[in-house]
């Protein structure tokens, strides 16, 4: 029954948003160049998941969540990958973007943007100093939406190494923190 194309047109229907949390885990917006090429390849890959899964995510509850951790997993993983290959940078800044920024600052003060200058001047640094996966994780515990618990779950990996990895992280940028005090 696995291979019946209704079927994998449901299970695609069904986890279309993990595809999509997975699109935002690797920083990439619809505007994006590459977006909708990403969005096919891991829908591709959902499938390719699927099929090496052990049970019925679309009949069975709990195989739903033990298929939706598994999936999220692999596809997270595969994105990177792909990333890695074509060697796009996931955190693109387009010039809408940019422009949405300019035109968001012009209610601020001198002061707060220039901070905002300061803290994307850090963050392009720290890019080009850190692995993708670290700088994601970095970009997560700025963020705050994340308590360090969610990030070990969503990561797939336990508590004691996020804080591990967060200091490694704030080892590496040490030596350009002080461009955020400018």
């Amino acid at each position: 029954m696995k291979q019946n194309s209704e079927y994998l047109e449901k299970l695609l229907i069904q986890f279309q948003a993990l595809i999509h949390k997975t699109m935002n885990r690797l920083n990439l917006r619809q505007h994006d160049m590459d977006y909708d090429d990403l969005t096919q390849e891991l829908q591709l890959h959902l499938l390719t998941i699927f099929e090496s899964f052990q049970g019925d995510p679309l009949r069975s509850e709990a195989d739903r969540y033990k298929f939706t951790a598994y999936a999220g997993r692999g596809l997270y993983w595969h994105g990177l990958n792909l990333l890695r290959q074509n060697k796009l940078d996931p955190v693109h800044i387009s010039d809408n973007e940019e422009m949405d920024w300019l035109i968001e600052q012009e209610g601020d003060s001198d002061k707060e943007t220039q901070t905002n200058i300061y803290i994307e001047d850090f963050l392009k640094q720290a890019q080009g100093r850190l692995s993708e996966e670290d700088y994601s994780l970095l970009l997560h515990i700025v963020d705050e939406k994340y308590t360090m618990d969610e990030l070990a779950g969503l990561m797939g990996v336990s508590r004691d190494t996020i804080y591990q990895r967060k200091k490694k992280i704030q080892q590496r940028l040490l030596n350009i923190k002080d461009c955020l005090t400018h």
